[in-house]
Order: C-alpha cells, then sequence, then structure tokens
C-alpha cells in the first residue's frame, strides 16, 4: 500500500516526467544515474538548453531555405520545387542537429565527474560499492538521455519537411533510428 501511494504522489506532482523517473529508479541499478536524469531534466537550464536547440535548428532552417531559394534565383534562372525544398531543410536539420548534440554530449561530459568535485559529493561515490565503472556509466547513460530528449525535441521541426515532400517519414524515421 505505502509503494502505491508514494508511485501516486510521484506520477501527480510530476505528469509524465516524474511517472518514468519512478520506473527508472525502480528498475535501474544505477543510481547515478537516476540522480543526475533527476538533476539534469528537472531544472530551468533544462528548458533553455531545449529553447536554444529549437531555435538554432529553424535558424538553419530558414538560411537553407534561402540558400536553395537564392540560388536556383541566380544560377538557373529559375525557382525550386517545393520537394526540393523540403529535402534542404531535411538535410539542413539532420546535419545540424549532429553537430549540436555532439557538441552538447561533449560539454556535459566534459563537466560530468569534475562536477562531482565541486559540489563535494565525489567522496561519497568513491565510497560506496559502485565500481568506477559503474559510476562512469550512470553518467554516460544520463548524458545519452539528454541527447535522446533533444532529438525528440528536433521531431516537428523535421516533420516539417513533409509539408513541402521530397521527404519520405521512412526517411525521417531512419534518420531518428527508430
Amino acid at each position: 500500500m505505502a509503494a502505491a501511494d508514494s508511485t501516486a504522489t510521484v506520477s501527480t506532482a510530476g505528469g509524465v516526467v516524474g511517472r518514468v523517473l519512478q520506473w527508472l529508479s525502480e528498475q535501474t541499478f544505477n543510481p547515478v544515474f537516476v540522480r543526475d536524469a533527476r538533476s539534469m531534466f528537472r531544472g530551468k537550464r533544462m528548458v533553455g538548453l531545449q529553447l536554444l536547440y529549437v531555435i538554432a535548428l529553424m535558424a538553419v532552417m530558414g538560411i537553407s531555405s534561402w540558400i536553395l531559394y537564392e540560388e536556383r534565383s541566380i544560377y538557373m534562372g529559375g525557382r525550386a520545387s517545393l520537394a526540393e525544398y523540403g529535402r534542404w531543410i531535411f538535410i539542413g536539420v539532420f546535419e545540424t542537429q549532429v553537430v549540436l548534440l555532439m557538441l552538447v554530449a561533449v560539454a556535459y561530459s566534459a563537466g560530468a565527474i569534475s562536477l562531482e568535485r565541486e559540489k563535494q559529493t565525489y567522496e561519497v561515490l568513491a565510497i560506496t560499492s559502485m565500481t568506477s565503472a559503474e559510476v562512469v556509466l550512470g553518467k554516460i547513460g544520463s548524458i545519452t538521455s539528454l541527447c535522446y530528449l533533444l532529438m525528440l525535441t528536433s521531431a516537428p521541426l523535421a516533420a516539417f519537411s513533409l509539408f513541402f515532400g521530397g521527404v519520405s517519414p521512412g526517411e525521417i524515421a531512419i534518420c531518428y533510428g527508430l
């Protein structure tokens, strides 16, 4: 009965994210992953990161469309078809996404262990029964989940290229690894 009450409290307080984090804390044997994921996804910093990520991708969408328009009108004397616009938007979004995800992953992983030392929680991790490999895998898992979340954030922008044509839903699914 007590376990059901704690699950209900988490699910009403945090919604879907709260239920997912509760499930992870019950299923995962790596407390470093659960703690890092909770602290990473609950702050204002995450909302700002998602906002900057989407703004950067939208800027690339606009720039790639503008470049295609200018290139077609100057060199080829005509306008590009809508399918070409869709293809350029798709390529621009995914190439930018690869670069941004690499930068985010490197930036977060570089500070993962050093942040533990700054917070003075590294000694606590060192005296637990967890091996150093388990600690590192927990850190890597939380950073990987951050990258997956950012990929899902960009899904509506990638789907925008479907309106123009030139890209099939299967190609988008392949790029997202589904």
